[in-house]
């Protein structure tokens, strides 16, 4: 995805974050519901925020993107492609909706059929893949139901609030998601603007 290009699906759409957005990530991401299902544990500044968004573009395994509505242009989350493995074609998927207000109301979904179809039609990947906490049932049953699959778990691989936690690994097969998630394809369009 280019920089003056747009992945969008009937609510949302993705783009490249902007270090203006940078406030509002350092409000969500040091929100403790938020940042309790994230891998990281530490709050982050505005000034390091920042600093992070101006390099985001340097980085060639990851694409990280802002997630907006379509109808009110509003950035309510992010989305990316982590830890991008060209010769292995994988990836490591993530998204978090970062105003609770919104939660419950199938963006998450939405964000994921995007992530995918870009992983599976535009990257032709062959397996994107994610951790999750047993702490977070929301997201376990959205990946869940999109079709991911259980490949194992990392034993107390997490401390959090003085308790190990397992971590959960999922992943999707290009295959898979061919299978299950047929038509989507037809709505997940990249576009110039």
């Amino acid at each position: 995805m280019t920089s003056n290009q747009h992945l969008y699906g009937p609510r949302l759409y993705f783009r490249k974050p902007e270090v203006s957005d940078a406030l509002r990530y350092v409000t969500w991401l040091n929100d403790p519901r938020i940042r309790s299902t994230l891998s990281f544990t530490r709050p982050i500044s505005l000034f390091r925020e920042e600093q992070y968004l101006k390099t985001l573009s340097d980085d060639p395994l990851s694409l990280v993107l802002a997630v907006c509505t379509r109808k009110e242009q509003r950035h309510i989350g992010g989305a990316g492609l982590h830890k991008i493995d060209i010769f292995n074609q994988r990836a490591e998927v993530g998204l978090f909706i970062g105003e609770p207000s919104l939660w419950n109301q199938g963006y998450g979904r939405e964000i994921m059929h995007l992530l995918l179809g870009y992983c599976f039609n535009q990257l032709d990947l062959n397996r994107a893949c994610l951790n999750v906490y047993p702490f977070n049932p929301g997201a376990i049953a959205l990946y869940e139901g999109l079709g991911f699959q259980k490949e194992g778990t990392y034993r107390d691989a997490l401390f959090r609030k003085g308790q190990y936690h397992d971590v959960l690994e999922y992943s999707m097969l290009q295959r898979e998601y061919r299978e299950r998630l047929p038509n989507y394809p037809d709505w997940v369009q990249e576009l110039a603007r």
